[in-house]
């Protein structure tokens, strides 16, 4: 039949355990392709802004943090998030208390919300059409199509998978709302489709499209339009309009939600062309998902006029198919599903600098998985060997989309490989350079980074971010002068940048301004009150200008707002403590950091360094800083200067000079390969103490 029934019965001799065995099968299928980002780790693709840095966010569930993320995006918060997600952030948040900074867990929540929105993808559509088979491939091609791999394998965009879940279950609850009784009106089943779709669009705003598609659901397949006039069901989805449209005001009054400089940079007749071509694009994408990167930015250059005709074609040609076909049903709501799920996100109202992205797809792509599978289906059903041949190939199909999938998944196994991948796939943008350096310096490859901070700068002058990670290089190099240069540099492009603000901050203590340095600081605070790294850095500063209680202030702020991270601030403040004279206090604070978080490598670096080297004999421990600094080799590969310095510091301590002659002048190679000027004269000063015999005195 074209049209399908709206009261499925199950057919004769259908098994009962055919359906728990496809929600089963397609469980597994999301586990084989994605199971393995349980060992990945978060990227630098927003993960860091979203999740791991972010003071909120990283202090887990409680009443303030909740009510955060119920405004952050709005009013006076809005500058906080791109744009308004409460759910979203929630979640993040019960990850964080749940499992803390451990990816792995992050990802496996994705994961298993994905999981669950293929099984009732299945089942929802199984239930609306009374197709089993066709309902569970167009389910299975959602569960491991590869253009869906940035929306599971991405923790930042957990706002995908959680607007999807509540997505399908809107769609459950409106085809139980449309199957009512006979009476008037069931208020218990419309207050759960209202209720299911305020938590998909709190989720990911895209859903905003809801009250749309619903009514395309009233024509096909529940053919409620066969029995209600349009204007009634129209009239009944004015209360999903008016949240659809507080969500959509919301969100364009977000700090991110409509970039104006974009807008004015990118004009409407190319937004337009873009808007066609992305279009065809995914289509293409969806039957060839090859070369998938993790950013599409604008061209460079001019479109080319030949794309955005070959595109318009395209659309105009499956238009006209699907109007020819009207009779079936399938294909024109499949294809408005597809059409209509994309406006928010099309690039005609400019969010970001993408012109298209793997991840808007996760949702609309089903309406075309649906025109494609009914229409198969449908072709199949002249012949047995139609039949055979489809399903061989629907087997095939699935099998090699779960392997392209599973391949594409290790791509975002961390930053390094997520913009390698990119740059490999023959796409370049500034973006992609500078997060590319940034995660190369980060693992300690200054060399093969600083390149793609260059060429992000080479590629856009006016990258603000690539301006202030090489000002970082610099500081690392000890050109201080050249880092300021650069962080000004940054700052006049984008002069509220908090990061670079902080950064030049650093750069002034260093050079011992700090008075200028505080100003930078107070700057960046009052920018962003919970920037953690300018409070301690304040604390800092005030510190050495000798104003102790504001800095004892600024440090008991930063434990206050983030506790999770005390023991770094503690650590920080230990260390001024001891380089100001006060080494039993200095020395009291990283004993308590080291018992708060015996994991964090830093803390147990200083405090090994310090029972090494303080200058009272009354407050060192040789042995106790040897076991200590032995752990944080073993734990950081043996291939970190700073840490084989406080090794090699705790051998001699230990009487041990040929070993703390051996293990410091690994640390000068290492030092000297990554130009770490400051640390190579310290470390050459150390040597020619073992060479004599004596341990490191270190009264700073």
């Amino acid at each position: 039949m074209i049209i399908q029934s709206s009261q499925p019965s199950r057919p004769l001799g259908r098994s009962p355990l055919q359906t728990p065995l496809i929600c089963l099968g397609l469980a597994a299928l999301v586990f084989a392709v994605f199971g393995q980002t349980l060992g990945f780790e978060f990227t630098n693709y927003d993960d860091n802004k979203i999740v791991f840095e972010n003071p909120h966010v990283r202090c887990g569930l409680n009443f303030e943090n909740m009510y955060w993320a119920l405004v952050a995006g709005t009013g006076s918060y809005k500058a906080d998030i791109d744009y308004w997600r409460p759910l979203s952030l929630i979640s993040h948040l019960a990850d964080i208390q749940c499992f803390g900074i451990y990816a792995g867990w992050h990802h496996a929540v994705s994961v298993l919300f994905h999981a669950v929105s293929s099984v009732l993808l299945f089942l929802v559509l199984s239930s609306m059409t009374g197709a089993v088979w066709r309902s569970a491939m167009v389910a299975a091609l959602f569960a491991i199509h590869p253009l869906h791999v940035e929306s599971v394998a991405w923790i930042a965009e957990r706002k995908d998978v959680l607007s999807g879940l509540f997505f399908i279950l809107t769609l459950g609850a409106y085809t139980r709302y449309a199957r009512r009784p006979s009476r008037p009106f069931p208020m218990a089943s419309y207050l759960l489709v209202l209720f299911c779709s305020a938590l998909a669009m709190m989720s990911k705003p895209m859903v905003v499209t809801m009250p749309c598609l619903l009514l395309l659901l009233d024509y096909w397949p529940l053919e409620r339009t066969e029995k209600a006039s349009w204007l009634r069901l129209i009239i009944e989805k004015v209360p999903l309009l008016i949240m659809s449209l507080g969500v959509a005001w919301v969100t364009t009054h977000a700090a991110g939600g409509v970039n104006s400089q974009l807008m004015e940079l990118i004009t409407l007749p190319w937004r337009l062309g873009m808007a066609v071509v992305a279009y065809a694009t995914y289509l293409k994408q969806m039957l060839w998902p090859f070369a998938l990167g993790a950013l599409y930015p604008h061209p460079a250059n001019a479109l080319p006029i030949w794309s955005i005709w070959v595109s318009l074609a395209t659309i105009l040609f499956i238009s006209m198919m699907v109007f020819w076909q009207r009779k079936r049903r399938y294909l024109c709501v499949g294809w408005l599903w597809y059409l209509g799920m994309l406006v928010p996100v099309i690039g005609i109202v400019q969010s970001g600098g993408q012109a298209h992205a793997d991840r808007y797809t996760y949702l609309p792509l089903i309406g075309v998985f649906i025109m494609i599978v009914w229409t198969l289906e449908e072709w199949s059903e002249k012949s047995p060997q139609r039949r055979l041949f489809l399903a061989y190939a629907s087997v095939a199909v699935v099998m090699i989309f779960t392997l392209l999938a599973a391949r594409q998944t290790k791509v975002w196994r961390n930053s390094i490989f997520l913009w390698s991948h990119s740059l490999a796939c023959g796409v370049e943008s500034s973006l992609i350079h500078n997060n590319l350096g940034e995660a190369l310096i980060a693992s300690g490859k200054t060399e093969e980074g600083t390149p793609h901070i260059l060429r992000a700068l080479e590629i856009n002058p006016n990258d603000s971010d690539a301006h202030s990670n090489l000002g970082e290089v610099f500081l690392m190099q000890g050109h201080i002068d050249q880092a300021i240069d650069e962080f000004h540099k940054g700052l006049a492009v984008d002069h509220v940048n908090t990061i670079t603000l902080n950064a030049l901050g650093e750069a002034l203590m260093m050079q011992g301004k700090s008075e200028e340095a505080t100003s930078e600081f107070r700057e960046a605070i009052r920018l962003n009150p919970y920037h953690m790294k300018a409070i301690i850095n304040l604390g800092d500063a005030l510190f050495k200008l000798g104003d102790q209680s504001h800095a004892t202030e600024s440090f008991r702020k930063a434990i206050t707002l983030d506790p999770a991270n005390a023991a770094v601030i503690e650590q920080k403040w230990g260390r001024l403590l001891y380089q100001d004279g006060k080494r039993q206090d200095g020395i009291s604070k990283l004993e308590h950091a080291y018992l708060l978080h015996p994991e964090k490598l830093g803390v147990v670096n200083d405090l090994s360094w310090m029972l090494a080297t303080v200058p009272e004999e009354s407050l060192r421990n040789g042995p106790r800083s040897l076991e200590l600094a032995l752990a944080v080799d073993r734990e950081s590969g043996g291939k970190d200067p700073f840490f084989l310095d406080t090794l090699a510091a705790a051998y001699a301590e230990n009487r041990n000079f040929k070993q703390a002659l051996r293990t410091s002048r690994h640390a000068l190679k290492l030092a000297e390969s990554s130009e770490n000027k400051e640390l190579v004269k310290s470390l050459r000063e150390e040597i020619s103490l073992y060479e004599v015999g004596k341990p490191v005195r270190n009264p700073q």
